[in-house]
Parts: structure tokens; sequence; C-alpha cells
């Protein structure tokens, strides 16, 4: 399983994106991930960003590897990531995705507008397509939605956030995530970003895992 990550701030200010990964400690089929955007317009959303990928993978890291297929238990360390943050000191607000891929199986929780999308070879599936925008992470009352999905022989996982999503779009997303190079993936998007803006106009961060 191979694992590839670029963050870059959007022009004009600091990348208030957030992401993570590691190997469960226990196996390393389990790859653990998640991406966090901090949200603009007060302060402490890059802090808030950076706490819950952390917490989100401390708290699955002491899950039972059985209990991380299950949509529900990931709602629950997700919860506790969310709880986390809001006691923490300095932070503001941020989404929150966080999800384990086996050789089988990808499970996770979500909530706001960073998504993540499961692309196979003539299909594709919108993971976080259910997730709630409000309450925010980092309120102590944010609502996630579990999610999974069974693997095909070929797959992508793709975690996005709204700075890739929303000027890309999924059409082309799920396009580039099939037919490019796991290595080359992030460029490609990139470069889509900027063929119709300048400069990026958000934060721009992926994790891209593959087999």
């Amino acid at each position: 399983m191979m694992i590839y990550t670029f963050t870059e701030a959007g022009d004009g200010h600091a990348n208030e994106d957030a992401i993570a990964y590691r190997s469960y400690p226990a196996t390393d089929d389990f790859a653990l991930c998640a991406l966090a955007d901090g949200q603009g317009g007060r302060s402490g959303g890059g802090i808030a960003a950076q706490t819950a990928v952390l917490l989100a993978l401390d708290t699955a890291c002491a899950v039972k590897p059985e209990s991380l297929l299950s949509p529900l238990r990931w709602v629950d360390v997700c919860s506790a990531a969310d709880r986390g943050v809001a006691a923490a000191p300095d932070t503001g607000y941020c989404t929150l995705v966080a999800l384990v891929v086996t050789d089988e199986w990808v499970v996770g929780a979500s909530s706001g507008d960073s998504a993540a999308v499961l692309i196979l070879d003539h299909s594709a599936v919108i993971l976080t397509d259910r997730q709630h925008k409000n309450p925010p992470v980092g309120s102590g009352a944010a609502k996630f939605e579990g999610f999974s999905a069974k693997l095909g022989m070929r797959w992508r996982v793709l975690l996005a956030s709204d700075g890739v999503w929303k000027y890309v779009g999924w059409e082309r997303i799920i396009a580039l995530g099939r037919s490019v190079q796991g290595n080359q993936v992030a460029d490609a998007l990139r470069r889509e970003v900027l063929q119709s803006h300048r400069l990026l106009p958000d934060d721009f961060s992926v994790i891209i895992i593959g087999s």
C-alpha cells in the first residue's frame, strides 16, 4: 500500500490544513489517515486542524484493529477528537475526515466539507457525501457520519480539502485519480486549479492511498 501526501497554503495566508497518516501499531496492513481544514474567519483554525488529525489517529491506534472496521467506531474516534479540540487552548474550528484502509476495506467518518472518494476502475464513491457541515469540529458537538466501502482489484482512495474539490470538480478528480500515477496525482490536481486561477485560491491538501 502506497501513500502520497501534499499540502500547500493558498495565496496570501498561512496554511490552515493538516494531514497525517501512520500504520496501525500491530499490523502494517492497516493504514490510518486523517485530513482537516481549519475554518477561516476566526483565529485558531490551523491549530484546531493539527490537533484534530493527531487526536483522531492517536485514538484510532488505541482501538482494537477489528473495531476499526466499524463506521460507528470511527464516529466515536472522531467525536473524541472533536471534544479534544474543543478542550485544547487557542483552538478554533475545523473539518475532519479520518479513516482506515485495509487490503479489502476503507472505513471512516467525517464532518465538515473536506472529502474522501474511493476510485475504482469503472466506478467511484464519494465516501463523505452525507456528512454534516455544522456544528464544526472543535465545538464539542460536531456530527460525524460513518462510511465504509469494499475495495476492488484496482483502487485508489483520495482525501481532499475543499481547496481541491471545489476548484477541480469531482468528475475531473476521479478521472485524474484513475489515470495518473499515484505520486503525480497531487501535481495533476494542482495544475487543474491553476488553469483557471493564477494562484491557489485556498489551501490545497490531498492524501492519496493506493495498492
